[in-house]
């Protein structure tokens, strides 16, 4: 009986120990460097993809990643003057990546964590400050200590070169 107790005594300070450590307020997995070889699959918005790591954190296994420090017009909303923007912006990076090399660098854990969150180099160009030249993003900073949601305002400025091409493209 005194083992028992004593196995339980031992499994119950691990067990406060471990959930220390997850209620630790603003506790955040740490950044892997890498760079990391990676393939996008499937383009779903500008800063969203589904990803595979062909080497680095994840195995080798399918993901979610997102960029993050820029976020881009969503194609999935309710807001109509985004879409358009949103599909130009995938268009860009579907464009930007088609037959190059890709790596991955400053991974790690998102918000919700089933997704990654980091950077993307294109031989050695970031895609972020691209789809920042192109003004098809605006700067934001992924962090648990920023509150703020990504949100698009049909405010931003557009250069007008994009909202020509735009209307050239839909036939305006």
């Amino acid at each position: 009986m005194r083992t028992l107790v004593k196995g339980l005594g031992g499994w119950c300070a691990g067990l406060l120990a471990f959930t220390g450590v997850l209620a630790t307020e603003g506790y955040r997995e740490p950044v892997r460097e890498g760079p990391f070889r990676m393939e996008i699959t499937r383009v779903i918005e500008g800063y969203r993809y589904d990803i595979r790591f062909l080497e680095g954190p994840a195995g080798r296994g399918a993901t979610r990643f997102r960029l993050s420090n820029v976020h881009t017009p969503a194609i999935y909303t309710d807001q109509e003057c985004e879409k358009p923007l949103g599909y130009e912006a995938k268009a860009f990076v579907e464009g930007f990546i088609k037959g190059r090399r890709l790596k991955a660098r400053d991974v790690r854990r998102g918000r919700d964590t089933r997704s990654w969150v980091g950077r993307i180099e294109v031989e050695g160009e970031d895609l972020a400050q691209a789809l920042l030249q192109a003004g098809l993003a605006v700067p934001y900073h992924d962090s648990w200590r920023n509150p703020a949601r990504r949100s698009w305002s049909c405010e931003e400025t557009i250069p007008t070169e994009v909202i020509e091409g735009l209307e050239r493209n839909s036939g305006s």
